[in-house]
C-alpha cells in the first residue's frame, strides 16, 4: 500500500471512529427527563391504574385524575403538576419522584361550571416543562352525543 493510500485509510478510520465515538457520547450522556401524561375521572389505588380515561368529561365528573409516569429525571427530586383552565392556573401540586422511572398522580375536584378547555402541565424543579395532557369539562355527559 503506498503511502497515500494509507494516509487515506488512516483519516478515514479517524473520521468513523470519531463519528462512532461522538455517537456513543452522545447515546451515554445523560437522556433527557419527560413524562407521559393521562387523565381520567378515577383512579384504582390498589393497581394504581387510572380508570375512564379520556379527553372530553361531563362537568358533573366531580374529580379529573392525572397519571405521570416520569422517566430519566435525577432522584431523588420533584415535579409539580399545574392545572390550568382555559389559560388560567387553578393548582399547583408539588409530588417526589423517587426513582428514574416513576410514576405519581394527582386530582383537581371539578366544579359543575368549571367547564371548557383544561390542561395539566408537569414541571421539574427548574420550571421546565416534563409533559403535558389536556382535556375538556362539557356540559353535557359525552355519552349525549352518541346518537
Amino acid at each position: 500500500m503506498t503511502r497515500r493510500a494509507r494516509c487515506i485509510v488512516l483519516i478515514a478510520g479517524l473520521l468513523i471512529g470519531g463519528a462512532t465515538i461522538a455517537t456513543g457520547m452522545a447515546a451515554e450522556g445523560p437522556a433527557a427527563a419527560h413524562a407521559d401524561l393521562s387523565c381520567g375521572i378515577g383512579f384504582d389505588r390498589a393497581t394504581r391504574s387510572l380508570q375512564g380515561v379520556g379527553k372530553e368529561f361531563a362537568a358533573d365528573c366531580g374529580i379529573v385524575y392525572c397519571l405521570a409516569r416520569v422517566v430519566d429525571a435525577p432522584v431523588p427530586t420533584t415535579v409539580t403538576f399545574v392545572w390550568y383552565r382555559d389559560g388560567r392556573t387553578m393548582a399547583r401540586v408539588e409530588l417526589p419522584v423517587r426513582s428514574r422511572d416513576y410514576r405519581t398522580w394527582t386530582s383537581k375536584n371539578i366544579m359543575p361550571a368549571w367547564t371548557g378547555a383544561w390542561e395539566v402541565k408537569v414541571l421539574d424543579p427548574q420550571g421546565l416543562v416534563l409533559g403535558t395532557s389536556s382535556f375538556t369539562i362539557t356540559a353535557e355527559s359525552p355519552d349525549d352525543h352518541a346518537d
